[in-house]
């Protein structure tokens, strides 16, 4: 999985992974009960040097995948993604608490 970084804020969670060389085309983000998983990649292995031979090669060209288990935490219905100059951006909202209701008794 490419490299990224995990964002708490008060209200969200953010991950964001850097996924240079693919398009928006290329990645795909799913929900599946308590799991986040993340699959990219481009299917074909470039391989054609055009009559040269690779004296090193380290340009990563497979496909990655990678899953998050989400906390109770987080909303699981309102997870978005976006991708932007080959960022991957996904913010997994936190689940509002629930502020017991405070209700005045008269006394009598």
């Amino acid at each position: 999985f490419p490299s990224h970084d995990r964002i708490d804020f008060n209200d969200k969670v953010v991950i964001e992974a850097e996924v240079p060389g693919l398009t928006k085309a290329d990645v795909n983000v799913e929900v599946q009960q308590n799991v986040l998983t993340v699959i990219g990649g481009k299917s074909k292995n470039v391989t054609d040097t055009e009559g040269g031979r690779y004296i090193r090669r380290e340009l990563k060209r497979s496909n990655f995948r990678r899953s998050f288990t989400l906390g109770e935490n987080i909303e699981k219905d309102t997870v978005s993604a976006t991708f932007e100059n080959g960022i991957l951006q996904i913010t997994l909202n936190k689940v509002k608490p629930v502020v017991p209701e405070v209700r005045k008794v008269a006394i009598k």
